[in-house]
């Protein structure tokens, strides 16, 4: 068996390398994505109840978060009125 034949005739094992490359890379760089920073686990590959893997999912079917102005209370835009004098 030439090297490299093993890899070909089992495609499903080399999806599983691809998938946890991708998402080692997703969890290194997923603060800068607009997710909250997550740790590497090997065991979060393909498990629907961690969090990372269900962002990772997200990430892939819709891309980066799109950025969002925080926000604060303004009491300056509430109206007119907003401070009463009694």
């Amino acid at each position: 068996m030439q090297q490299g034949d093993y890899f070909a005739k089992n495609p499903n094992i080399v999806k599983i390398f691809d998938d946890l490359e991708e998402f080692k890379d997703f969890c290194r760089y997923s603060f800068a994505y607009g997710y909250e920073g997550l740790v590497f686990n090997e065991k979060d590959l393909y498990d629907s109840k961690s969090r990372a893997w269900t962002q990772f999912l997200n990430f892939k079917k819709y891309g980066p978060r799109k950025f969002r102005k925080p926000r604060f209370n303004k009491p300056w835009k509430k109206g007119k009125n907003f401070r009463k004098s009694r």
